[in-house]
């Protein structure tokens, strides 16, 4: 298959898929709340999903993680993310 046809999902480890996916799950849980059409919501979950798990496999060094392990360290970044957004206004 040419490279340009694949996806960036086929190109993962099982491990990697398997944080992919529990990911998107999470994700889908609070996304399921929006006021979003089915196939628009999926759409942008894979495509948060795929992004999310990449931060994670930087920051964890490519080790495999469990479930809790998942949820404590997307805490931690989406914290650093949201730290890095505010900025404080001089007095």
């Amino acid at each position: 298959m040419p490279l340009a046809m694949t996806t960036p999902r086929t190109r993962l480890s099982d491990d990697r898929k398997r944080h992919v996916y529990m990911i998107a799950q999470l994700l889908n849980d609070s996304a399921s709340k929006a006021p979003l059409p089915p196939h628009a919501r999926s759409k942008k979950v894979l495509r948060l999903a795929l992004k999310m798990e990449q931060k994670l496999f930087d920051a964890t060094h490519g080790r495999k993680l469990s479930d809790t392990s998942i949820q404590k360290y997307l805490v931690v970044l989406a914290a650093r993310a949201c730290k890095s957004w505010v900025r404080t206004v001089p007095m």
